[in-house]
């Protein structure tokens, strides 16, 4: 009984993952002007995007890093909840948080944090 209690238990945390991640990429997607559909998107490669400077990754790594720190997401259920591993996860929160030091993308930011 334990083992079905602890699947229903990851059920539900990667479903409220999914919840939240679907709200904020609506955000992103709104404020970027990145279609939902891309930031949602897999990336073709099992590698990830290396180029930061296009939109589109800006804008999955912005929906990543506020739906685990605006929406109380862990890591590990957006990572199961995205089909990547939780260390991605963990770099890209850190990539957003070393750009946030720069003033026009902390105010990005912000305005977003204030939408949610």
């Amino acid at each position: 009984m334990r083992g079905r209690r602890r699947t229903m238990e990851l059920n539900r945390s990667v479903a409220s993952a999914r919840v939240a991640f679907l709200r904020v990429a609506a955000i992103v997607s709104s404020t970027t002007g990145v279609p939902v559909a891309e930031i949602l998107e897999r990336q073709r490669c099992g590698r990830p995007n290396r180029r930061r400077d296009s939109p589109v990754s800006f804008a999955r790594l912005a929906a990543t890093y506020l739906t685990v720190t605006a929406c109380n997401i862990r890591q590990a259920s957006l990572a199961r909840m995205l089909g990547r591993h939780r260390r991605r996860i963990l770099f890209d929160v850190r990539f957003i948080e070393d750009a946030r030091e720069r003033f026009d993308i902390d105010q990005l930011f912000e305005r977003m944090e204030a939408m949610l």
